[in-house]
């Protein structure tokens, strides 16, 4: 079976990194309504003539005396604009030379010819319906259409894509769903994906290198088809026009018939052994170091800090669950809010508010044995160990702490107990910090 989630999590790290990089860009680019400049008849005695609209109210046209450059009009590094709602190219103005950014809550339409270099955002899908140059990045959470011929694209999306045009340079395609090259499209050069499913019934001229699901090719590749499939289908023993190296974990994957010469290298799932000499040591090593810690924290306050937390969780457990819950799911959202903020020229605030929220879930992850272990003895040493000294904190908590890692260490289900660790030490640590201790 493919890795799949290593692909999603490559393609949000590089969502991730682009867009961090353009909320350091104050690129609050205006968008001029001309009508509603004329109509309003706000002008000011001290505007210069060059600014001023003259208006021919007997023949209904406007003229402009002298037209300022619009491009000097953009603010920042890109010609950047954020649109509530379905953007298109054609009823809005682009700058002539600068590269730009567009960012939708609705979809995109490119439905006019455009030279320059460009960053796509939309929330729906994307369609390219007229001739693009320079290269396009397009990001979509739907699907993404390709009608009209394209010098480069850069295409990712949580949906299908189609191309049903000619491009021109390689082209990297990441979808979650279906990448389809119907018959009408023709790729110059390479085609370079990652995605679930591929269909190709058009002409890819250079080679098609990825990583898929399933493969079906009726068209044709002039060069090579390379990458890791674990099903490929061929309509002919003429689709593939050179070499074919294929790597897959499906060990009944047979093309010998069509393409006797292709080279299938058939990996190995290795089981990795989480109970090894080496890993019962570290487990054993990572327990006392937790333990030790326990024990020095408890010292320097007094014994008031786990006892304190395990309180205020006693008093809200409803508030461990869906704090802990609410922390995890909302990264995603969080993360592409903060960075929409950043976009809007916010960044000052929004960017450490990312960065210090990543940091925190991140620590909570590195120390969710010790925050969950901390806990769990404090609780049974108030009911049970009350007399208990140093050294029964010392041989309790390492005994806490070694159960957890080896329950997370446990195939199959051991996933799940460390994703409900990681959940209870994050509404742990909420709790602890933001409620309340109730009076007794």
């Amino acid at each position: 079976m493919l890795k799949n989630n290593k692909h999603i999590l490559t393609v949000f790290a590089l969502f991730l990194a682009i867009c961090f990089v353009f909320s350091y860009v104050k690129a609050n680019s205006e968008v001029i309504n001309t009508e509603d400049k004329v109509n309003s008849q706000e002008l000011t005695t001290n505007e210069s003539n060059s600014d001023i609209m003259l208006i021919n109210e007997q023949q209904g046209t406007k003229v402009t005396e002298v037209e300022n450059n619009e491009d000097e009009q953009i603010k920042g590094a890109f010609d950047t604009s954020i649109v509530d709602g379905v953007y298109k190219y054609s009823e809005n103005k682009l700058s002539s030379y600068l590269p730009f950014i567009r960012l939708a809550t609705g979809r995109i339409i490119i439905d006019k010819e455009i030279s320059k270099m460009g960053f796509n955002f939309s929330s729906q899908g994307i369609e390219v319906n007229a001739k693009t140059r320079g290269t396009q990045i397009l990001f979509s959470s739907d699907t993404v259409r390709v009608n009209a011929p394209m010098e480069s694209g850069i295409i990712f999306s949580n949906g299908n894509v189609i191309i049903d045009s000619n491009i021109e340079r390689n082209t990297f395609v990441v979808s979650t769903g279906t990448i389809t090259i119907t018959e009408n499209a023709k790729l110059s050069e390479d085609l370079l994906c990652i995605c679930t499913n591929l269909e190709l019934k058009g002409i890819v001229e250079g080679s098609v290198i990825g990583s898929i699901e399933s493969a079906n090719i009726t068209g044709k590749i002039n060069n090579d088809l390379r990458g890791t499939y674990n099903d490929i289908t061929f309509s002919s023993n003429e689709n593939v026009g050179k070499n074919i190296y294929v790597n897959t974990y499906n060990e009944s994957l047979n093309i010998k018939d069509k393409y006797p010469n292709a080279i299938l290298n058939v990996l190995e799932v290795t089981e990795v052994n989480q109970f090894s000499f080496a890993r019962v040591l570290d487990m054993i090593f990572t327990s006392l170091i937790f333990a030790l810690l326990y024990l020095l924290i408890n010292r320097v306050s007094k014994k008031q800090a786990f006892e304190k937390a395990l309180n205020k969780i006693k008093s809200n457990p409803i508030m461990v669950i869906l704090s802990g819950s609410i922390m995890l799911l909302a990264s995603i959202p969080v993360a592409f809010l903060l960075l929409m903020l950043s976009a809007f020229g916010l960044w000052m605030i929004a960017v450490p508010i990312l960065l210090v929220y990543i940091v925190v879930l991140v620590i909570i992850y590195i120390l969710m044995t010790f925050i969950t272990g901390s806990i769990m003895y404090t609780y049974i040493k108030s009911k049970y160990l009350k007399e208990g000294g140093t050294g029964t904190d010392i041989l309790g908590t390492f005994c806490m702490f070694l159960l957890l890692n080896v329950l997370v260490k446990i195939p199959l289900v051991g996933g799940y107990i460390l994703l409900a660790l990681y959940i209870i030490a994050t509404g742990f640590t909420v709790t602890a910090i933001f409620s309340k201790e109730k009076n007794k």
